[in-house]
């Protein structure tokens, strides 16, 4: 059923705070998602005020998007990959019902673990290098 705004608010407000385990002033709560700016500017203008939100959410995010940007610069992805989708094809992830926040959610998870994989693999498999004996080569 397709709600409002308006009552999308508390419902939100209600399920964050049911998982919120504040750390001092810091929240256990990230957000996550695919080009998740879009996704914060929309929740900030539409269903509560970015202050609001930072109350209860922590300000770090989790961006499959900025990661993968970051992937494809240091080329360990392929330039023609980008979307949610084609990073479920790219790392052969179960396709799961697409443009729906349930199933756009669950990819996005399983992209986010496959770049973490990926990443893990790059570490693992590069020489180990002293940061400050290459600071001190400078």
């Amino acid at each position: 059923k397709t709600i409002t705004y308006s009552e999308a608010k508390p419902k939100i407000i209600e399920m964050l705070k049911k998982h919120l385990k504040k750390n001092g002033r810091f929240s256990n709560i990230r957000t996550m998602g695919h080009n998740l700016p879009f996704d914060n500017s929309f929740i900030w203008k539409y269903i509560m005020p970015r202050e609001e939100w930072t109350n209860i959410v922590h300000y770090g995010i989790i961006d499959t998007k900025s990661n993968t940007d970051f992937l494809k610069d240091a080329g360990w992805l392929p330039r023609d990959v980008g979307t949610l989708i084609s990073l479920v094809e790219f790392f052969g992830i179960p396709k799961r019902d697409a443009h729906r926040a349930k199933g756009d959610t669950l990819m996005c998870v399983d992209v986010y673990r496959a770049q973490l994989a990926l990443m893990a693999s790059k570490k693992e498999s590069a020489p180990q290098q002293d940061l400050i004996s290459l600071l001190e080569q400078e």
